[in-house]
């Protein structure tokens, strides 16, 4: 599995899923690097459908127990889901190795927001983006209106070390079979950031990118592949070191929730850590926050 996902082989805490028909494989390797695996042949009805949140056994969560983070290594249709693993367990998906710049990258954060839809979509407005009354750690640069286009994104994010994107996010079958973000149009009329053309860039600057979107981070449903297709992985294929986006719709409030995650990065904190003490917060002061725990991080070795 790691040899096809590109990526090094865990010596400790982690866990590999694949699903295949009626058959599902679990292996996990605990703080000790002590391995132990799991086998089904009984699966009933597809799986798309199936709650995953009993899918790893109690046994194999016991041998994580006490990993500081875990790293989670899965296929299509297991690579996307969120409930793998407890909300109060740090883990990730890992994909790919990043590209070890020549130089230092000069840190530059880059924001998209308040974008032009297309009337087309009649997506409402999405609340103003603002950057904190705290001075900026770096430089900082905003793409807003009519500006927000897709090749305007996709060429200034090739050096940025962070990325931030405030728009919508929809499921078109006709121009994604993943989950897409709305941009403003360019004078084509092409409006769209996709995971095939967003795979294709070079972000020499390995950004952490946040998606605050809605379902931007669902991979595609009908893929036959051991390839993931979504957006986080193709900004992984692309150079990026993190990514984290959301599964399902999520509230205007959401923009605060991803800013909370990147202080705590910034402060220091591994990607899945930050997540997970964000998302705890969260939890504990209002339980419409239930969506938090629909956050899909991504990460390279």
């Amino acid at each position: 599995m790691a040899a096809q996902l590109g990526t090094p082989v865990p010596q400790r805490c982690a866990l590999a899923a694949a699903v295949h028909g009626e058959r599902t494989v679990l292996v996990a390797r605990g703080t000790q690097g002590q391995v132990l695996g799991h086998y089904e042949t009984d699966r009933q009805g597809p799986f798309i459908r199936a709650d995953t949140s009993r899918l790893v056994p109690d046994r194999l969560r016991e041998v994580l127990r006490g990993c500081e983070r875990v790293d989670v290594l899965a296929w299509p249709p297991v690579f996307g889901r969120t409930d793998l693993l407890p909300p109060e367990v740090p883990w990730s998906f890992r994909l790919g190795r990043t590209a070890q710049p020549r130089t230092t990258p000069t840190a530059r954060r880059l924001v998209v927001s308040s974008v032009d839809a297309p009337a087309l979509l009649q997506l409402p407005r999405l609340p103003q983006w603002l950057p904190s009354q705290e001075p900026e750690a770096v430089p900082l640069q905003v793409l807003s209106g009519s500006d927000a286009t897709p090749a305007r994104v996709l060429a200034d994010m090739r050096d940025a070390t962070e990325i931030e994107i405030h728009a919508h996010g929809i499921m078109d079958p006709a121009l994604s079979d993943a989950s897409l973000v709305v941009l403003s149009p360019e004078t084509s009329g092409r409006y769209a950031l996709t995971a095939d053309v967003v795979r294709q860039q070079k972000l020499t600057g390995a950004p952490m990118v946040f998606l605050a979107a809605c379902s931007a981070g669902r991979a595609a449903s009908t893929t036959t592949s051991h390839e993931p297709f979504s957006l986080p992985a193709a900004f992984i294929d692309a150079g990026a070191r993190a990514v984290l986006a959301s599964t399902v719709d999520i509230p205007d409030a959401a923009g605060r929730f991803f800013d909370g995650v990147r202080r705590r990065i910034r402060e220091g904190a591994a990607p899945a850590v930050a997540l997970r003490d964000e998302r705890q917060r969260w939890l504990e002061r209002d339980s419409r926050a239930g969506w938090t725990r629909h956050v899909i991080l991504v990460e390279s070795y």
